[in-house]
């Protein structure tokens, strides 16, 4: 029963990055840390997303904005080695409490719409992109999502949801396969995680296909306000502790 459920929860997480551009391990960890572990959750994830996702970025590779990844990349990968320390040094429900407080912030910034749209606004400084790019990594290697920080950053920054949408596949392709690896030498790729893996690489397929094709034809607010509801309830499931 639990690969069947990771399957449909893989399809609809694949179908919010396809559509989206991010979104896609938000998703996926609050949901399947119900019932996994922390540890095997983010490998299968990792698993899923590695593949997937390089098909979803090299179709809109035009678009990436290079410049954005030559920046946030190098404090990302420093990051991913601070979380991955603490993905096996930390207590395996309190981070499952600490990443559902997070995934309910998020939540909430996703229904409420709040991406700047006004192209004249300021961009904030190399040092914040750094930052960002930092907590990204940490994030990542602990919960398996880079998202919030970069989101955040890069929503700033770019004002083009073709190139933001574009640079946001590219960044989180790297940082899947950068976390994949270091999550091989750390010894965590177990039987277990490669069988839910592999489980769920079909069906995150479809979702991705289906994200895509319909990236221009789903009204932005209601597909946030349908993905936020979603990770809304599962945060605050796992931050209460079940």
């Amino acid at each position: 029963m639990i690969p069947l459920f990771a399957a449909i929860i893989a399809l609809l997480a694949l179908f919010v990055r396809g559509f989206s551009g991010f979104g896609a391990a938000l998703v996926m960890m609050p949901i399947l840390m119900l019932f996994l572990d922390v540890q095997t959750a983010v490998v299968a994830v990792a698993l899923t997303q590695v593949p997937v996702g390089f098909l979803i970025a090299f179709h809109s590779r035009s678009a990436i904005d290079r410049s954005s990844l030559t920046l946030l990349l190098p404090p990302s990968l420093l990051g991913i080695i601070v979380g991955l320390f603490a993905l096996v040094t930390i207590d395996n429900d309190l981070l499952k409490r600490v990443f559902g407080a997070i995934t309910v912030f998020f939540a909430i910034r996703i229904m409420l719409a709040l991406r700047p749209r006004d192209t004249g606004q300021r961009k904030w400084p190399a040092n914040v992109g750094f930052l960002a790019g930092a907590l990204g990594g940490v994030f990542g290697g602990i919960f398996g999502t880079s998202g919030p920080p970069v989101v955040v950053y890069l929503e700033r920054q770019i004002s083009s949801k073709d190139v933001l949408r574009a640079t946001l596949l590219a960044y989180f392709l790297a940082i899947d396969g950068l976390r994949l690896v270091s999550y091989a030498l750390s010894g965590l790729v177990t039987r277990q995680a490669v069988g839910m893996g592999m489980v769920m690489i079909p069906a995150a397929l479809i979702g991705a296909y289906w994200g895509t094709r319909l990236n221009a034809r789903v009204h932005e607010r209601t597909f946030r306000v349908a993905v936020g509801t979603l990770l809304f309830g599962a945060g605050v499931l796992l931050a209460v502790g079940r």
